[in-house]
């Protein structure tokens, strides 16, 4: 998927000379997702996994279907989502 990409450290949008920069923002939805929580998107307010809530306690065993789905949404061609000791890889 093409669009605007941001800047990685500040999460601002990137801008070269005077210009913003196109280019494959396919991982960056994939973190919004994966990092926002419900309610935080306005144009999806029911999409966000909201992984920082879910560190150190216990992981939903749906919550990989969870994630497919919010990827899904956000048209991101997400092949298979798995969660292998408290990592998740996402094969797209």
């Amino acid at each position: 998927m093409k669009g605007i990409i941001r800047n990685i450290e500040t999460g601002d949008l990137k801008i070269v000379n005077g210009t913003l920069r196109l280019a494959d923002i396919t991982e960056d939805v994939a973190e919004v997702v994966m990092m926002s929580a419900a309610g935080e998107l306005k144009h999806a307010s029911l999409i966000g996994a909201n992984l920082k809530m879910a560190v150190n306690g216990r992981t939903d065993p749906f919550l990989h279907g969870k994630i497919k789905q919010m990827l899904k949404a956000e048209m991101v061609p997400a092949q298979a989502v798995k969660i292998i000791n408290n990592e998740i890889i996402i094969e797209i």
